[in-house]
């Protein structure tokens, strides 16, 4: 009988784990399907292949790669510069004399933006401290009607975390600028009653004296104003932590509404790295958790990467009176020597209000 080793049956053994464990967890969320049934292999190229024909005539068999390679959802992810290469050129028609026509639409927005060459190159750019996803379309045709052979990227660039500066304090309170530091001086007294120039036959009158000069007030010291958080944090970065074998964290934060944010999980160390999921909810119910414009998994800086993929995702914030939450769920696959570790990177445009922690190591059965 063979014996088929234990390592072998690993990656079934965590997408099945993962499947149990975030069932429900976000689930509305649904990747981006390419136009055509496409088979993507783990170096990022797929093929497509059309099944209609016209008249005899058969589409063209359509062949995309990319550099750097996409995953296995067609997602492409880089820094906050990212030049991207699609190539259709081993694409090919069965029927002779048909001529292949190639397009790409770098925005999705319907316009062609470069065509002819089988080839070409594209850059994507964000700010230093921005992200952003996009959808990028590259198309082949033999020239006869719906015979259009297109697939779909989606390609996510990330700046770096913004540093967030402390407040600064205002110093102590400082002289009233319509005030004199000290009292105001005293009017001058009157050396004296002056003599008369004519003599009076009675008394001569007692002269008036001045008035005791009345101190002017001390000034008021102005009131420091108190530091407020600041709406605009469009980067923010912060550790989290989870409790063997499996925890949530929740996090909050303040936004308007039409706010574009994204959230990006990361490991710490390979001892600490867990099998993590996040998503923005409108209340501390995972059940309300809202559907991405995007989402996808990247390699992290530290663990396995064909065990864990850590997960990117892109939203636009519903109106909720201006406070949402993220979730933020570990599970420990295989036995670790310590409890799992994790940084969260949060950016937005065109800002929030920081992040905070708000329960830390909730059991999966108190949120639903």
């Amino acid at each position: 009988m063979r014996v088929v080793p234990l390592s072998s049956k690993i990656p079934l053994l965590v997408a099945v784990l993962a499947a149990a464990f975030f069932s429900g967890s976000c689930q509305r969320e649904h990747p981006a399907t390419p136009d055509v049934p496409a088979a993507a292999s783990a170096a990022g190229e797929g093929t497509a292949h059309a099944t209609g024909q016209t008249d005899g005539n058969q589409p063209p068999t359509a062949v995309f790669k990319t550099t750097p390679p996409a995953n296995d959802e067609s997602v492409i992810t880089g820094g906050r510069s990212l030049t991207v290469t699609f190539n259709l050129c081993q694409s090919s028609d069965p029927d002779a004399g048909d001529e292949l026509r190639f397009w790409f639409d770098y925005d999705n927005d319907g316009t062609q933006d470069e065509y002819g060459h089988c080839r070409a190159t594209h850059n994507y750019s964000v700010g230093e401290f921005d992200s952003a996803c996009v959808f990028t379309k590259a198309c082949v045709s033999d020239r006869q009607p719906q015979h259009a052979i297109c697939h779909t990227y989606q390609v996510c660039t990330f700046g770096r975390p913004r540093p967030i500066a402390s407040p600064s304090v205002s110093p102590g309170p400082g002289p009233s600028p319509s005030g004199s530091p000290g009292p105001s001086p005293s009017p001058s007294t009157s050396p004296g009653p002056s003599p008369s120039p004519s003599t009076s036959p009675g008394p001569s009158p007692s002269p008036s004296t001045s008035p005791e000069p009345s101190p002017s007030p001390s000034p008021s010291p102005s009131p420091s104003p108190s530091p407020t958080p600041d709406p605009g944090l469009t980067g923010q970065t912060e550790d989290g932590d989870f409790a063997a074998p499996a925890s949530n964290d929740l996090w909050t934060f303040t936004a308007a509404a039409g706010t574009d944010v994204t959230i990006r999980l990361d490991t710490v160390s390979a001892e600490s790295t867990y099998f993590m999921g996040a998503c923005i909810s409108t209340s501390t119910h995972r059940g309300d958790c809202i559907t991405p414009k995007s989402k996808t998994r990247v390699t992290c800086s530290f663990g396995n990467p064909i065990l864990f993929r850590c997960p990117v995702r892109s939203y636009v914030l519903p109106e909720n009176g201006g406070r949402y939450y993220i979730f933020v769920s570990g599970l420990r696959l295989l036995p670790r020597p310590e409890d799992g570790r994790y940084v969260i990177n949060m950016t937005a445009h065109p800002g929030t209000g920081p992040l905070g922690l708000e329960a830390d190591n909730i059991a999966y059965d108190e949120i639903q």
